[in-house]
């Protein structure tokens, strides 16, 4: 999922709307076979990671999450976990 990091990495320095980055997200995961990146937990730790590397903070990478996908969800459970290195 080194592409999805690399995606998020991207996105977070230059920022956008959320809305464009979960469809860029879709795109690759679709690529690689995943039909539905949200319950596919590779590519949500990815995410995470990649907002970890850009070096956003873990405020601004809780917000991101948030206009993403529910905050209770599984795929913020795991982009957390992708921040923080678990």
């Amino acid at each position: 999922m080194h592409q999805v990091r690399d995606f998020s990495f991207g996105f977070a320095r230059s920022g956008g709307d959320p809305a464009a980055f979960a469809r860029g997200v879709g795109s690759l995961a679709q690529r690689n076979g995943i039909n539905d990146w949200e319950k596919d937990e590779k590519t949500c730790r990815a995410i995470g990671e990649g907002l970890r590397d850009a070096g956003i903070g873990a405020t601004a990478a809780q917000s991101f999450v948030g206009k993403l996908v529910p905050a209770d969800s599984k795929a913020a459970a795991w982009m957390r976990e992708g921040f923080h290195g678990k």
